[in-house]
């Protein structure tokens, strides 16, 4: 998991958006009992990301909800947000899916909410690479609103057909996150950071 001080960045192979009209797919599996933090950040380089209008695809806890946000260039930005709260200690799962300007967010298969980006852009074009759990600089990297990062543990991520992602051997870098040792978890933690998983722990 995390403790607000760490990220994990992953290639940004794992998500390229080389066709604007296909489909893009995450699962993720996380849990928290605080009620904002970045989960997943992918925008722009650190030496690009000047201009906070810039294309970004964004995660996150919010006020206690999940928000998931993304900008095609249009400066009008999708914001999808469940009904339900999730900073409340316990394991949830969430899908989001992604084509042009729509946008899903299901959460804990119960209601799907979805959304749209304003404007006629359809294409997200992101050269930085994925952020999980934080981002080096918030002041630079995010360019929307007062995010933090995350503190709690995240399971599991799959991107597009990538499987459970093995954070430990896919990480470009990783600063502060280790596997998850909740009492609760610690046997399914082990395996997935050894064997193919993608749990990081405080």
């Amino acid at each position: 998991s995390f403790n607000g001080d760490g990220y994990v960045e992953l290639s940004r192979q794992l998500l390229p958006h080389t066709k604007a009209e296909e489909q893009e797919e995450i699962h993720i599996e996380f849990s928290t009992l605080q009620p904002n933090g970045l989960l997943l950040w992918q925008g722009q380089t650190p030496e690009e990301n000047s201009d906070n209008g810039q294309d970004y695809l964004s995660l996150a806890v919010v006020n206690g909800r999940l928000e998931l946000s993304y900008e095609l260039g249009s400066k009008s930005p999708a914001v999808i947000i469940t009904s339900e709260r999730v900073d409340d200690g316990t394991r949830h799962a969430a899908v989001i899916k992604r084509q042009a300007q729509d946008g899903a967010l299901l959460l804990d298969r119960g209601l799907t909410e979805f959304g749209k980006s304003g404007g006629i852009l359809t294409q997200l074009n992101t050269r930085g690479n994925i952020y999980i759990g934080g981002v080096p600089h918030l002041d630079m990297t995010t360019a929307h609103g007062n995010l933090t990062n995350f503190v709690g543990c995240i399971y599991s991520l799959q991107i597009q057909n990538s499987g459970v992602i093995n954070f430990a051997e896919r990480a470009v870098s990783s600063v502060n996150a280790r596997p998850c040792l909740s009492a609760a978890d610690e046997d399914y933690d082990k395996r997935a950071w050894q064997g193919g998983g993608g749990t990081l722990s405080d």
